[in-house]
């Protein structure tokens, strides 16, 4: 509420105060991001382009922890061993079957 106040804007609510706040803390960690690729790939530091990036730097750089993430290929939770398909021995026989989680299911093939 103290931020309202000074700014003292028509409209503009606590609400719209989270949300700057929550926008300048993600484009930051986006910036810090592209800084922490560059230097993974060799190449020259990023530099942010942000005009406020040093002034939050300043201050968040001590509250900020990246979180870990792996590539979604590496997090994906499929087991092939979930999914069996066998095919029809005939070619006009129209179901075939496959095996989910241990189980045997139906299923009708559309030629």
């Amino acid at each position: 509420q103290h931020l309202v106040d000074i700014m003292d804007l028509p409209g503009f609510t606590v609400g719209d105060v989270k949300n700057k706040i929550k926008n300048i803390r993600s484009t930051y960690c986006q910036e810090l991001k592209k800084i922490q690729n560059s230097k993974m790939l060799g190449k020259t530091t990023h530099v942010p382009t942000c005009i406020w990036f040093k002034e939050v730097d300043s201050f968040l750089h001590c509250n900020t922890t990246p979180r870990e993430t792996l590539p979604n290929y590496l997090t994906m939770k499929c087991d092939p061993q979930d999914y069996m398909f066998e095919e029809s021995p005939s070619l006009d026989d129209t179901n075939s079957s496959y095996i989910e989680n241990g189980e045997e299911q139906e299923m009708q093939v559309l030629v």
